[in-house]
């Protein structure tokens, strides 16, 4: 079974011809969708999918019902996808949802689109689960801030950049509470609460609590019989931050399309700021980002690529106020944005963090409430603080956002290291 095969890149596809080449009775499924390839970026090409159809004479089914949105939002999504130039889908989407959903297409005079949306999610009465897409890690970054400022519960799904979650400081705290010897392959459920009770206790005011208690209800899930431990660690070492956003426990999910991928919403909103579609690429992960809602499709733009599209419950507005940058921007960081050895220093000085605690800003890094260096920003990060500081915003706080293990190639040793979220205001001159 090929899973997302239009995902493929060269080596895979060659893999799979090997494989096939070497087994003569192996029988393959492909199951992927070309109007979905939308990481050519990284090599992926829906042609490899294509071209396995053709020269293995595959037979080719396509299945075309939709049970995840209402009737109308499959309709805007075919009107759209129709546009796209060259795909293998020869049949239109049918909805297995036969009531219409709302769709609300917010047409902009403006750019710097990021405050109008936020304040359009601040005004509405969200139901069920809720999430702001965009095309750019900034613009992300820049919604879950304002949302947070504006005393709503926002999440931002986001990659973790270089660590694998099996380093996430709240994690591996959990594996070891489960005291696991090298000879114990079965993991007891008295022992497997007895850990998730103490990870409760010692991170409850962890803002990565839910997060690994999302991951252990997933695992329990897939193993509800028996837990074992290579399981356990196959598990986590495998799973990415994303995999968990669809447990957001109430809060707005702000996402880019790329992240979002596979997951499904009661309400998106779509951000579209300057965004140019006269590429299928371009048409692809716009059309991965409509077709992510269920229920409620909220577009705001300033693209005129939708005006030709007529379907039911489709509200149309057009906003003619000019909008300014917003006043608060949100950075994440990643290992690559803090020097690594320096943590080497301040070992004991991480072991007093948790994440969601405040950190002082330094010229140099940040240190902790009592004045003691904790991290020493790389000269990357340094980088972007200057574009910031250069488009008119002042780095003013910062906090912890992840604390991860990190190991040194050269000495062997692993240090817990702190990745920072930094906010920035827009000065008013």
């Amino acid at each position: 079974m090929i899973d997302e095969a239009q995902d493929m890149n060269a080596d895979e596809y060659a893999l799979i011809n090997t494989l096939i080449e070497h087994n003569e009775d192996m029988r393959v499924i492909a199951v992927g969708d070309d109007d979905q390839n939308i990481y050519t970026f990284r090599g992926a090409d829906s042609a490899y999918l294509e071209d396995f159809i053709k020269k293995r004479e595959a037979k080719k089914y396509e299945l075309i019902e939709n049970y995840r949105s209402k009737k109308n939002l499959v309709d805007f999504a075919n009107h759209f996808v129709s546009g796209i130039g060259h795909r293998l889908k020869e049949l239109p989407i049918q909805a297995n949802k036969k009531p219409n959903g709302i769709i609300d297409l917010v047409l902009y005079q403006s750019k710097n689109l990021v405050t109008p949306i936020v304040k359009a999610i601040t005004a509405s009465a969200t139901h069920g689960s809720v999430c702001v897409l965009t095309r750019f890690n900034e613009e992300a970054s820049q919604i879950t801030g304002l949302l947070l400022n504006q005393g709503l519960s926002a999440k931002l799904i986001q990659h973790q950049d270089g660590f694998n979650l099996y380093n996430l400081a709240e994690i591996r705290f959990f594996i070891n509470a489960l005291k696991l010897e090298p000879d114990t392959f079965l993991i007891s459920e008295d022992t497997w609460k007895d850990a998730e009770r103490s990870l409760i206790q010692t991170y409850k005011h962890s803002p990565k609590l839910e997060l690994c208690q999302s991951i252990i209800r997933d695992f329990e899930a897939a193993n509800p019989k028996k837990k074992y431990k290579s399981d356990l660690e196959i598990f986590i070492r495998e799973s990415k931050i994303e995999d968990f956003a669809h447990e957001a426990g109430g809060s707005i999910l702000v996402s880019t399309i790329h992240k979002a991928k596979g997951k499904e919403f009661d309400h998106v909103y779509l951000l579209l700021d300057g965004m140019n579609i006269s590429t299928d690429e371009d048409k692809r992960q716009l059309y991965v980002g409509i077709t992510r809602a269920k229920e409620r499709l909220s577009i705001h733009t300033n693209g005129s690529y939708f005006n030709d599209i007529r379907v039911a419950n489709l509200n149309r507005t057009i906003d003619q106020t000019i909008y300014k940058q917003p006043d608060l921007l949100v950075m994440q960081t990643t290992l690559k944005s803090v020097i690594l050895s320096y943590f080497s220093r301040t070992q004991h000085i991480v072991k007093g963090l948790m994440s969601g605690m405040s950190l002082l800003i330094t010229a140099e890094g940040c240190n902790d409430r009592n004045e003691n260096a904790v991290l020493r920003f790389s000269q990357q990060c340094r980088n972007e603080i200057e574009q910031f500081r250069q488009k008119g915003y002042q780095l003013k706080q910062a906090k912890v956002n992840f604390i991860v293990y990190w190991k040194d190639d050269t000495t062997g040793t692993e240090y817990q290291t702190v990745l920072p979220e930094l906010y920035f205001e827009r000065n008013h001159r």
